[in-house]
Order: C-alpha cells, then sequence, then structure tokens
C-alpha cells in the first residue's frame, strides 16, 4: 500500500497475521489523516495495553497491536510509549500537522531500520534495496567492505555497506524535522540491573523462579503463533 503527499511518501508491505482485516493494513491512519504509522514486528503486551486504554475512554476500530502502538504515540508520546511496548519492532510515526516524523528499534535490534539522509531528502526503510532504487546516485562504502574482508568482519553498528546509508542501531528513536535528524538512546542492556545486590536463593527457588519467567515470556511471544498439527 502507497499513500503520498506533497513531499512525501509512505509504502507498506503488510504480513497479516493479528487482526488480518483490511483496516488493520498500513501504513496505518486516522480518520483525519493526520498521523500515519509503518510497523514491523509486533508488540507482545498490546492486549494488556489495549485494554488500559479502553478503561482511559480510547476506542478502537480494530483488534491489532499496530492500532494499539499508533494510539499509544497520539496520546503517550514517543518517549512514554517505548517505555511501555514490549516486543520485537522497528517503525516510523509520520504527524503530518507539525511535519514530523519519529521512529524507533526495538531494545535488542531484532528488526532492522536504516535511512539515508542527504540534500534534505530523508528515506527510512526496513530494508536497504529500496533506499537504494530511490537514489542511484549511493556508492558502496569501501571502508565498510575492507573491514568486513580483510579485517575484523565487525563493522560499526551505524554503518552499512553504502554510503549515506545508515542504520538505526538497537535501542535508539529518532525525530527528524525541518531537515534535522536526531538520534536519541533510550535503553541500555544494563538499564536492566537496579544496582541492588543479587538475592542468592536455594537452587530449586532459583529454578523455580527463571521457570515462571521463562514462561510468562514464551506466553507473550507465541500469540501471534498459529497451531500446526503433528504428521505422524
Amino acid at each position: 500500500t502507497l499513500i503520498t503527499g506533497d513531499n512525501w511518501s509512505i509504502a507498506n508491505t503488510r504480513l497479516s497475521i493479528i487482526d488480518t482485516s483490511s483496516i488493520a493494513n498500513q501504513p496505518f491512519t486516522d480518520k483525519n489523516e493526520k498521523y500515519y504509522l509503518s510497523f514491523n514486528g509486533e508488540i507482545y503486551n498490546y492486549q494488556t495495553l489495549r485494554r488500559r486504554l479502553l478503561d482511559e475512554g480510547i476506542k478502537f476500530e480494530t483488534f491489532s497491536d499496530t492500532e494499539v502502538l499508533f494510539k499509544l504515540l497520539i496520546i503517550k508520546g514517543l518517549e512514554q510509549t517505548l517505555k511501555v511496548i514490549e516486543g520485537m519492532f522497528s517503525f516510523i510515526f509520520f504527524d503530518k500537522v507539525n511535519n514530523t516524523v519519529y521512529g524507533a528499534r526495538d531494545q535488542l535490534g531484532q528488526k532492522p531500520l536504516h535511512y539515508f539522509l542527504k540534500n534534505n531528502l530523508f528515506s527510512i526503510c526496513s530494508e536497504i534495496p529500496p533506499l537504494l532504487k530511490l537514489n542511484n546516485t549511493i556508492e558502496p562504502d569501501l571502508t565498510s567492505w575492507r573491514t568486513y574482508l580483510c579485517s575484523s568482519g565487525i563493522i560499526s553498528k551505524e554503518d552499512t555497506f553504502f554510503l549515506d546509508i545508515k542504520a538505526l542501531p538497537a535501542g535508539h528513536c529518532f525525530k527528524f524535522n525541518n531537515g534535522n535528524l536526531k538520534l536519541n538512546k533510550y535503553f541500555d542492556v544494563t538499564d536492566l540491573h537496579d544496582g541492588r545486590k543479587v538475592n542468592i536463593q536455594s537452587l530449586e527457588k532459583n529454578v523455580s523462579v527463571l521457570d515462571t519467567i521463562f514462561k510468562k515470556s514464551i506466553k507473550k511471544h507465541i500469540i501471534s503463533d498459529v497451531p500446526i498439527g503433528v504428521l505422524c
């Protein structure tokens, strides 16, 4: 699906799993077309967040995690939304009224997000090939290739194999307005440790706690999985 404006375009190819109805298609927008969301991934706790928003009087037209993310971004803003959502994701959110684009990549970088910014042209995509098609003057980054092939094999988390195409690092978000791009790191793995001493308990107790944590995590992760039969 492609939506275009005076000086912008948003396109999305959707893999329909949660709420496969057409009204949940992307780019997702509101009735007044003030905001647009293009979202790749899955919000594991969207059902809990949806119930919270319903309790606040927010109405929904779909049962998708896309609409939950969309409403959160409008009501709570980017910073607060990133504090409450759990999942694997990369997304862009276009505020047409303020001509501002926001976006983010999940905490561990499971979903990719790449961008091109040059001469006030800003393009962003989950894959690199569409960015190459938009600008045929992009050249290979020989430094990255040399590092990958002849040195450590590991390039910078922000670099790609092409000049002017960058990767948004894991746990980062961005804001683009009036030709200016501002990146912000909203998550660090050290945030998971609150500085308190580890509570060392018996082996049986620790195994039990870990088992509970794993089961809760797995339950969240399989909300979009379709049961399949076992062939014998």
